[in-house]
C-alpha cells in the first residue's frame, strides 16, 4: 500500500499506520491538550522527567541544547523541531 511508503521510510520511526482511519499518523503533539494549556500527555506521563515542551520561538535554549545529537541523522531538510539537552558537551574529534 503506498500510503505506507512514509511509514516505512520515515528516518525518524515517527509514523504510524491508524487502522481505524486508514490513513499514516504521527504525533501531533497533542495539540488538544496544547490548545487548553496543557503538556503532552508524554510530557506527564514520562517516569524521570526527561521530556518538556518549550517554545522554540519564545524561550532562550540552554547552551547544551541540540538539534542532532550524536547517533541521530543529520537531516536538515526536515526541520525537525526536537532539540536534545545534552547532560554534557560531547567529546569532538581530537578532544582528550
Amino acid at each position: 500500500m503506498a500510503v505506507k511508503n512514509c511509514i516505512r521510510n520515515c528516518p525518524y520511526g515517527a509514523p504510524h499506520f491508524n487502522e481505524e482511519t486508514q490513513k499514516a499518523e504521527k504525533c501531533s503533539m497533542c495539540y488538544e491538550r496544547l490548545d487548553i494549556g496543557m503538556n503532552p500527555a508524554c510530557v506527564n506521563a514520562c517516569p524521570v522527567g526527561a521530556l518538556t515542551l518549550i517554545d522554540l520561538d519564545a524561550d532562550p535554549l540552554p547552551n547544551n541544547a541540540v538539534q542532532y545529537p550524536p547517533g541521530f541523522p543529520h537531516m536538515p531538510q526536515l526541520n525537525p523541531g526536537t532539540r536534545f539537552i545534552l547532560a554534557r558537551q560531547p567529546k569532538q574529534p581530537g578532544d582528550k
